[in-house]
């Protein structure tokens, strides 16, 4: 299943993630507010029983009038099927600490805002805000 775990009133984008992406996705879209990006978050604990659901539970979870990035630190083509873009593992054998590997392939705050920002086609700039109420 998949859950709605930030929702923003008029979004113009969801990102969806699983496990160690989640907290990555929920300060990105904390951090694209000040840029105009409203931002829905969504867990994906299992996708496999999303597939299974009707289009109206999909619909819920994945607002259609939002672009969608999903986020996954692993081979993510399953993701095609929902997202416009996916921010996923494309090679093979990097080995290191997690948090060296999260910042070499872009799986953190400011690559995933990089990324969202790209595919909403809003400019990128760091955002300076106080403490983002996740």
């Amino acid at each position: 299943m998949l859950y709605l775990v930030k929702e923003r009133e008029d979004a113009t984008l969801t990102l969806m993630a699983s496990g160690s992406e989640l907290m990555p996705c929920l300060k990105a879209a904390c951090y694209l507010a000040p840029l105009g990006i409203k931002a829905n978050v969504v867990s994906v604990p299992c996708l496999d029983l999303f597939n299974e659901q009707d289009a109206a539970y999909k619909a819920r979870v994945i607002n259609p009038n939002t672009k969608v990035l999903a986020v996954e630190a692993a081979t993510a083509t399953e993701y095609y099927r929902y997202a416009d873009d996916v921010l996923g593992m494309e090679t093979f054998g990097a080995s290191a600490p997690a948090n060296l590997l999260f910042e070499k392939f872009g799986f953190t705050q400011e690559g995933i805002m990089k990324r969202a920002c790209k595919l909403v086609g809003v400019e990128y700039k760091e955002v300076a805000v106080g403490e983002c109420k996740l």
